[in-house]
């Protein structure tokens, strides 16, 4: 059901529309887009698009005087004043600037020997960040106005300095998310570690011990949920994350999945399919085979959280910043201080080492490739009516020749496979979430 809220509006008021507006006449519907803010309405008539095009010269009142002793277009004037509202259609959207998000990669050394591992985990790497380097950095990313940080490894509880370098994040206020296996969590730094981080992250492949301990090894299974079921009662949000390994039994993963949402419920619980299965260990995939393996997983997904992948787009899309990246720029550190701009490290260009930098420097680089690689700056994408709503997709994936490219260069890149059938897809997809922004 939609829920409703009335809202009173001053019939003087005047739209300051967007300037930068696309129309896509579709089957299901007219959809109106605001290409610069990445907003959009969704009109079901010609009559209702005519109210529109009143309305981006007339004030509400003229538009009424223009309407009178015609009760079908009021109907439709409801309707468009309604969509203008809940999409908040002339308010502006921006893009993220400045360093904000740092993912650090803490040790290689890991206590488990997973086959898909993209990080190939297990034995640390030569000369890894010692505690004063670590620190040294969070003071510093903080200072240039960093926000977000994910702490993750090889498996982070293998550093004997955790407590400490989750105790300085908190001190500097910023918001920390840890990713673990889960396994060698005691009491005691479940207790120290639950008020200093906003995310506690647990993978647990398998839908129980025998399909997890193909994976993560036997015994792991157990474990791991009582370190979500641990920190969950203390009021951490956890997250479980799950990457499916073939064959993928979807009614079990379903059944898991359920099993979970009954156990873990509310605002404090998250639970995470891998949309997307990378090189690791023991294991090598194709793009064909992801796209298989994609679907599945939006089966199973869709099975778990009805509506959901509708109602994260929608909210997504209500904030005020804008999808011009793919998330590729933000700053990732490896575990011996390899500076990297994607936290898939095995797959791009390492860019220097915090050592031999400065962080002034560091955030002058990211904010090159932050430009280098914006959507404004790949074709054909700066010209599509969709491209800070799509965000132009993978930056691995589709735009590989970004990579390895001095970002002094000031090049433009083609964004590879994209095809109208996405478009019409993503079209189909605004319109089917676009009741949800009525909430």
């Amino acid at each position: 059901m939609m829920n409703e809220r009335e809202i009173q509006l001053d019939i003087t008021k005047k739209y300051n529309m967007p300037r930068n507006i696309s129309r896509e006449y579709l089957p299901n519907g007219i959809l109106i887009i605001a290409v610069d803010s990445a907003n959009w309405i969704l009109l079901h008539n010609h009559e209702q698009e005519k109210i529109f095009d009143l309305l981006m010269v007339f004030s509400i009142e003229d538009v009424l005087t223009q309407l009178e002793d015609s009760d079908q277009s009021l109907d439709d004037l409801l309707y468009v004043l309604t969509e203008l509202e809940a999409k908040q259609f002339e308010s502006p959207k921006y893009k993220d600037q400045g360093l904000k998000s740092l993912y650090l990669y803490l040790t290689n050394r890991c206590n488990l020997c997973c086959k898909h591992c993209y990080m190939f985990a297990g034995t640390p790497l030569e000369n890894e960040l010692k505690l004063n380097e670590v620190l040294a950095l969070l003071r510093a990313f903080r200072q240039y106005g960093g926000c977000n940080l994910t702490l993750s490894g090889g498996e982070i509880t293998e550093r004997g300095d955790l407590r400490e370098i989750v105790s300085t994040a908190n001190d500097l206020h910023l918001t920390t998310t840890l990713l673990t296996n889960g396994i060698e969590w005691p009491d005691d730094l479940v207790e120290y570690i639950s008020n200093k981080v906003a995310e506690v992250q647990v993978s647990i492949d398998g839908y129980d011990e025998v399909s997890n301990s193909k994976v993560r090894g036997n015994g792991q299974f157990q474990r791991a949920l009582d370190t979500v079921t641990r920190f969950y009662d203390k009021g951490v949000r956890v997250t479980i994350a799950v990457t499916p390994i073939y064959p993928i039994d979807k009614v079990k993963y379903i059944s898991f999945g359920k099993s979970l949402m009954d156990k873990f419920y509310g605002e404090n619980f998250n639970l995470k399919f891998s949309y997307e299965l990378l090189e690791g260990r023991d294991y090598s995939v194709t793009h064909i085979d992801n796209e298989t393996y994609r679907k599945t997983i939006e089966d199973i997904v869709g099975s778990i959280y009805p509506g959901n992948k509708l109602e994260n787009f929608s909210l997504n899309h209500k904030n005020k910043l804008l999808f011009s990246n793919c998330g590729y720029g933000a700053l990732t550190v490896a575990a011996d201080g390899g500076i990297f701009f994607c936290n898939r490290v095995s797959n791009v260009k390492c860019y220097g080492n915090i050592r031999d930098m400065t962080f002034e420097e560091i955030a002058q680089l990211a904010d090159k490739i932050c430009l280098l690689s914006d959507v404004d700056n790949l074709w054909p994408c700066k010209d599509c009516n969709l491209k800070y709503i799509c965000g132009g997709g993978c930056r691995i994936a589709y735009v590989p020749s970004i990579l390895q490219t001095d970002p002094d260069l000031g090049l433009v890149f083609q964004r590879e496979r994209c095809y109208e059938a996405d478009r019409v897809k993503l079209y189909e997809k605004m319109i089917a979430a676009n009741h949800y922004f009525y909430w």
